[in-house]
């Protein structure tokens, strides 16, 4: 079983309990595991996801990268 697949599965059991507490964290571990964002020990790189995936025009035209932040938020 992969570590994208693990994740996956834990977020299915947390949907079976209806627990939901840390969805946030499986779903994004999950994410990272399955494109291929993770750093040279295996694990999940968040920051490797900035700029890398949907990104606001306001971010895209900071010239300071390090002050944006991933978000969960689409419209």
């Amino acid at each position: 079983m992969t570590k994208a697949e693990k994740e996956l599965h834990f977020i299915q059991l947390g949907l079976m309990q209806k627990h939901t507490r840390h969805f946030r964290h499986f779903i994004d571990q999950w994410f990272c595991f399955k494109n291929n964002y993770v750093n040279r020990n295996g694990n999940a790189d968040w920051h490797k996801i900035a700029f890398n995936e949907l990104v606001s025009e306001a971010a895209i035209g900071l010239s300071l990268k390090e002050v944006v932040h991933k978000e969960h938020l689409f419209h």
